[in-house]
């Protein structure tokens, strides 16, 4: 796991993503990250780090088929959670196929739908 100490132009930034099996996803300010959706779009299964977990389409989606959350109290945990998916054969190929399922879902034309939907 090598981390990035330089700031990064934004189409290097996207590139790494792409070329990443996970992207950590730590919680901001709020109670999610924008990251989560950068991940999703450029298919890297995301590594949501929070305290408390704010997801949306929970009611519809399956996080824990195309997601790692892990909470911050076992951050330390999360080298071996990412061996163990990687290593277990099947896993990380199934929650990348999860993943690309899901994509739609976290597009603009979809969000609108879902809000008209709603109203």
């Amino acid at each position: 796991f090598g981390i990035a100490n330089t700031a990064l132009p934004w189409q290097q930034y996207l590139q790494h993503i792409a070329q990443s099996k996970f992207t950590i996803c730590p919680r901001g300010y709020g109670k999610t990250s924008y990251r989560l959706y950068e991940a999703i779009h450029l298919g890297s299964i995301p590594v949501y780090i929070s305290d408390e977990f704010v997801l949306p389409f929970i009611e519809t989606l399956n996080w824990d088929t195309f997601c790692v959350s892990i909470h911050s109290s076992k951050l330390c945990d999360m080298p071996v959670i990412l061996k163990d998916i990687l290593n277990d054969g099947t896993k990380y190929t199934s929650m990348v196929k999860a993943l690309n399922q899901v994509k739609e879902y976290f597009t603009l034309d979809y969000c609108i739908t879902f809000v008209n939907n709603s109203i």
